[in-house]
């Protein structure tokens, strides 16, 4: 299974494995739905990004952080680093929301795998870059 599909059809385990590290970064209890802010937006652009063609040039430049030009700066990370400085999380806080998301997906999806094949490692690949995309982009909100 591809790994934006799995994401897709995984989406409420996903945004569990998130409220439940988000928890953990709060000394108080929060409301559900400051926990995960703009997580299934996030989640969903990052599905997107991984559907959308790459040429191999495409994917040189965005490793050097080049956007695309379909990379939109009001994005769901972009968002989403806005609020948690409004929220007062520090940014190494704001970083390990990512660190976990990505493990937890990772862990979720590999054990599912019967085949290490170049399928799965592009889909690890782009899955990484466009996390790794979505955290720069927060962390440039969260420093404004």
């Amino acid at each position: 299974m591809r790994l934006f599909t799995f994401i897709e059809s995984h989406l409420e385990e996903i945004l569990n494995e998130w409220d439940k590290f988000a928890e953990t970064l709060f000394a108080n209890n929060k409301p559900r739905y400051l926990l995960r802010d703009h997580a299934r937006e996030m989640l969903l652009e990052l599905m997107t990004d991984m559907k959308t063609t790459q040429s191999a040039q495409a994917q040189v430049d965005k490793s050097k952080g080049v956007t695309s030009p379909f990379h939109h700066s009001d994005n769901a990370a972009s968002v989403h680093g806005i609020m948690r400085q409004n929220e007062g999380f520090t940014v190494s806080e704001l970083a390990a929301e990512f660190r976990a998301l990505r493990a937890a997906i990772l862990r979720i999806w590999l054990p599912k795998i019967d085949v290490m094949s170049k399928e799965v490692v592009t889909d690890i690949v782009r899955f990484n870059e466009a996390i790794d995309e979505a955290l720069a982009d927060s962390i440039t909100t969260h420093a404004c």
